[in-house]
């Protein structure tokens, strides 16, 4: 089936996501240079063609020069971090591979890569071709309806992301994602939104009045005097916010889906650029289209898949890999279960994650800790859409462990993880 689909990848998204999945520990070459996003962006790609089989497949890449975007609203984006030079590197070694394996990259100068994922998945729409869009960029979502679904990198893998997942995560349908988007702005793309208007609030006006205009057209029944007042001053915002928001659906793309055409990676072909950063290089037979169906249509046994899924393990299990039971902390009383057994063993391993090696200026991403050997567990404070655990609910309690005179606490960057956290209020 999913020969007769089309794949697009947000190529920055999981560049971005495989550099810092490996921010504390890198992963390097012979020549001591960071291959962290090399090696995380060749392991999604193999994973998506291994797993979907895809006929039809393309990486969408952001304009080299500012976009249309960035001139209505100069600070679009303004507020994020530089690039770290050890991944600027990495990014030509990438669209390397990608030539060497097949795999064509689109990029339109002037606009996003999520523009050019709207606008073949637009195209995909109306000729009535299932498309999967692969981000976890939230913009994206209000693209999903129809024929088109988005494929969000989770932890266990990719969930497919249709018009129920969409309402049950955000509240709202997927038409309403700009709308809903435009009321509480994105603080990694410095877009504003409407100062005050939250996530709860924002859903339950677009239930009441269904869109942007509804509820401006509607503002006296708003029940809310703070809400009409806050709504009110922000008008301007929230119109200019679903500006930058809104996706471009229609434009001029280099290649029709027709030239999307894919078989396969093309492992072979890629195998210098592979011994240059020092991966292994996979069995060519591995991922390619032919030993899933065979050249002469056979389809393989299950003992087959388990041998061929064995040695995907192999080649991209790093090298450091160890076993051992690990959690992702997911909720608030998962939080506390495990900072209580901390507090009870009376002694644990701690570790921040930042986005930065400079203490003065790193953000807190998340932290880890053990208090038994062999199981551990890491709490996400912020990832690639922003907030996952709450950080007003999850710091207090982290800060009563870590001041406990009563409980050792063993570090491993002791320095640099007491001035991260003396400056989120820990001391």
């Amino acid at each position: 089936m999913n020969q007769q689909s089309l794949f697009i990848l947000d190529g920055y998204s999981v560049i971005y996501r495989s550099y810092f999945a490996f921010i504390r520990n890198p992963l390097r070459n012979s020549r001591g240079q960071n291959t962290s996003a090399v090696f995380g962006f060749l392991r999604t790609l193999q994973q998506l063609f291994s797993r979907y089989n895809p006929g039809y497949f393309a990486v969408a890449l952001d304009s080299i020069g500012p976009t249309f975007r960035h001139e209505q609203y100069p600070p679009y984006k303004q507020t994020r971090d530089k690039t770290p030079d050890d991944l600027i590197r990495q990014i030509p070694v990438i669209e390397s591979l990608l030539d060497a394996l097949g795999v064509p990259q689109i990029r339109v100068e002037g606009y996003e890569a999520d523009d050019v994922m709207a606008s073949y998945a637009e195209m995909a729409r109306e000729a009535d071709m299932t498309c999967y869009v692969v981000s976890g960029d939230k913009d994206l979502l209000q693209l999903v309806g129809g024929s088109v679904t988005v494929l969000k990198p989770d932890k266990g893998g990719l969930v497919e992301m249709n018009g129920d997942t969409v309402l049950e995560s955000w509240g709202v349908k997927p038409d309403q994602i700009l709308d809903y988007l435009s009321l509480v702005g994105d603080s990694s793309d410095n877009v504003p939104g409407v100062k005050g208007v939250g996530a709860k609030t924002a859903a339950s006006l677009l239930t009441q009045f269904s869109t942007l205009d509804g509820i401006y057209a509607n503002l006296e029944q708003v029940g809310s005097v703070s809400q009409r007042k806050k709504l009110t001053e922000g008008k301007d915002s929230a119109v200019l916010s679903r500006d930058l928001i809104r996706l471009v659906r229609d434009i001029q793309l280099p290649l029709s889906i027709e030239e999307l055409k894919v078989n396969g990676l093309d492992f072979a072909s890629a195998a210098p650029i592979l011994a240059q950063e020092d991966i292994k290089q996979p069995d060519v037979d591995m991922v390619s289209n032919d030993r899933m169906a065979g050249k002469t249509g056979n389809v393989p046994t299950a003992e087959k898949v388990k041998e061929i899924t064995r040695k995907e393990e192999d080649v991209f299990r790093p090298e450091d890999s160890r076993q051992g039971e690990y959690e992702l902390v997911q909720n608030v009383e998962a939080a506390k279960a495990w900072l209580d057994g901390a507090r009870k063993a009376g002694r644990f391993a701690f570790d921040t994650e930042t986005d930065s090696l400079d203490e003065m200026t790193a953000r807190l991403v998340g932290f880890s800790l053990s208090y038994e050997e062999g199981r551990g567990c890491y709490f996400p404070l912020l990832g690639p859409d922003g907030e996952v655990l709450p950080a007003s609910e999850l710091m207090p309690l982290l800060k009563q462990l870590l001041e406990d005179a009563n409980v050792f606490c063993i570090l491993q960057n002791a320095k640099f993880d007491y001035k991260v956290l003396v400056r989120h209020g820990i001391s």
